[in-house]
């Protein structure tokens, strides 16, 4: 026999309760939001401070080197070089090391080494392919052959 004619209370129905959403207060809320702003700050600032930073040294860089390469190449003389890079090198050497030629421009290379110690300068002539360049060891490279050069 159906019992129909008792009334349901929701308190002891079958059907699921909603759930309560858990208390939080508004302290809590103040300040887990100022934490995530703060945060944001802070990381927005620290990026930007970084990316000043970083710029500065790379411009201070690119400065250094272009000047260094200007000076390098104003001390070249076109004619002696060119006629250097037409000079075959002799059997058994890997460079012209007898010639004058060749010992003028080493002295500038050393020269340029000297004045700014991180120029490491050498000498490349065109070779027979494309963007295959011989290379002509400068006398920098040859006082510390380990490290001094490590793709020549």
């Amino acid at each position: 026999m159906p019992l129909d004619f008792l009334p349901r209370s929701s308190r002891f129905s079958c059907a699921p309760s909603p759930l309560r959403q858990p208390f939080i207060s508004l302290r809590f809320k103040l300040m887990l939001g100022f934490a995530l702003v703060s945060g944001l700050v802070f990381i927005g600032l620290y990026g930007w401070l970084y990316s000043k930073a970083l710029n500065r040294v790379r411009e201070g860089l690119k400065r250094d080197m272009v000047n260094t390469l200007d000076g390098a190449i104003a001390g070249i003389d076109s004619a002696e070089f060119s006629q250097l890079s037409q000079l075959p090198a002799p059997q058994g050497e890997p460079v012209p090391s007898s010639n004058s030629l060749y010992q003028h421009h080493q002295q500038w290379l050393i020269r340029i080494h000297n004045v700014e110690p991180r120029a490491n300068p050498y000498t490349l002539i065109k070779g027979a392919k494309p963007f295959i360049k011989t290379s002509r060891k400068s006398k920098v490279e040859n006082r510390n052959p380990k490290g001094v050069f490590p793709n020549g």
